[in-house]
């Protein structure tokens, strides 16, 4: 379920792509996450039912899902793993989006030589401006919250979705 309300999220992100860097946000339920701060909303995918952070930016808008340790399932801002075995197994569907139906057809961008982890850029639909896909992978201090029984709601890693307005997209080969 969770690989599958990712993929419903991701494509809903990459088709709310503006021309202007900024992302539709109608067909989302978001709300203001910090008072003082009005480029941050918490959003929830009505669909997916998957929640995230939407971080308005002058470069072009962020989401950001955070995976959390605890019972599996969404949570307000993301997604929640309970152990190594399901964190593992949310890292696969993350990497199965490159070669999912909703990315079918979309241009795939050359990444960095400094990526060091798992992601893609792709040419979002209809605005043909670069997303970067990020998968933030697990830390060792992250690591040991996964493992340690006591730390139900520590934020392990992030799923990041970020428009990338001024990145020259060269196609890979």
């Amino acid at each position: 379920m969770q690989g599958e309300g990712l993929e419903v999220l991701v494509g809903a992100l990459l088709a709310g792509v503006q021309e202007d860097g900024r992302l539709d946000l109608t067909r989302f339920d978001c709300r203001q996450a910090v008072k003082a701060v009005d480029s941050i909303q918490e959003c929830r995918d009505p669909v997916s039912g998957l929640g995230f952070l939407h971080i308005r930016d002058a470069e072009g808008d962020a989401m950001s899902v955070s995976v959390d340790k605890g019972p599996a399932g969404p949570t307000d801002t993301g997604l929640a793993v309970p152990d190594r075995a399901a964190f593992d197994r949310l890292e696969a569907e993350f990497r199965a989006l490159d070669h999912s139906e909703t990315l079918r057809g979309l241009t795939r961008c050359a990444r960095p030589e400094s990526a060091t982890r798992p992601g893609l850029i792709v040419k979002a639909k209809p605005s043909g401006l670069p997303v970067l896909l990020g998968f933030g992978g697990l830390d060792e201090a992250s690591a040991a919250d996964l493992d340690a029984p006591s730390k139900k709601g520590a934020i392990l890693s992030a799923i990041v979705v970020r428009v990338l307005a001024k990145f020259d997209c060269i196609p890979e080969d």
